[in-house]
């Protein structure tokens, strides 16, 4: 025998998917993107290697914070140095403060936005954005999303080969896992207390929703509730401006 088939285990569901979406790719003569690493070997591990590229992915925050909106922030930061392409951001409203994009690591001149007031336009907006290679990745602000807008826009991120980024605000605890889902992987994100800058009261940084104030490092707590081919996870993570990096405080659950 010349050569040995390829074997491809389908005892799982999401491994039909998985198929499905490898197809697509290889007719279309496009290699799968490798998976975007956070830095953080335990978050990392429970991705499956990484945040799926060619996917959409749905974050959940609190109606009042913007813990969500710095985490997603520091993502397309970390995708625009790996991709060295631009992002697309559709928000809700006009509220986006280019020094705190900066300081989470997403260069401001990287942004391309589209402000477009209806969601059903910026459901139009992301799908555009996420077929194209010129993109990096595109993060819409929805007030709900759908089983069929996410397939569309899950298929439009496999298409583009793009990071698809919904950040849902305000919803209840329990009715993320009740509410079914297109997106590889959910997220739950909201702030927690900040440790005590190491520079003392005389450090200053940006925050992102103001001018230049004393504030500590932006600490959150991320919860994975679900990711195909991954598994659910729970933990404390910061980010540190110096070296726009995710830096792991402590993981409450593996």
């Amino acid at each position: 025998m010349a050569g040995a088939c390829a074997a491809i285990e389908l005892d799982r569901p999401q491994r039909l998917l998985a198929l499905r979406q490898e197809l697509r790719r290889l007719e279309r003569g496009i290699a799968a993107p490798a998976p975007l690493a956070l830095g953080l070997p335990s978050v990392d591990a429970a991705l499956g290697g990484g945040l799926a590229l060619g996917a959409l992915h749905e974050i959940t925050g609190g109606a009042e914070d913007a813990a969500a909106d710095g985490f997603a922030a520091a993502l397309l930061g970390r995708l625009v140095a790996a991709r060295g392409r631009p992002v697309l951001w559709c928000p809700a409203g006009d509220d986006l403060y280019a020094p705190g994009l900066g300081g989470l690591g997403l260069d401001p001149g990287r942004v391309i936005l589209a402000r477009v007031g209806r969601p059903a336009d910026r459901l139009w907006a992301m799908e555009e954005g996420l077929r194209s290679p010129a993109l990096a990745g595109v993060l819409g602000e929805l007030p709900a999303l759908g089983l069929t807008d996410g397939r569309r826009l899950q298929l439009a991120a496999e298409s583009g080969g793009t990071l698809g980024l919904v950040l849902l605000r305000g919803r209840r605890r329990g009715g993320m896992a009740e509410r079914p889902s297109a997106a590889t992987s959910r997220w739950r994100v909201a702030a927690a207390p900040a440790p005590a800058s190491p520079a003392g009261p005389a450090e200053q940084r940006w925050a992102a929703d103001g001018p230049a104030r004393l504030v500590g490092l932006p600490r959150w707590r991320i919860e994975l509730t679900r990711c195909r081919g991954g598994r659910p996870g729970d933990w404390l993570v910061e980010w540190d401006d110096e070296t726009d990096r995710f830096r792991l405080a402590a993981a409450l659950r593996d």
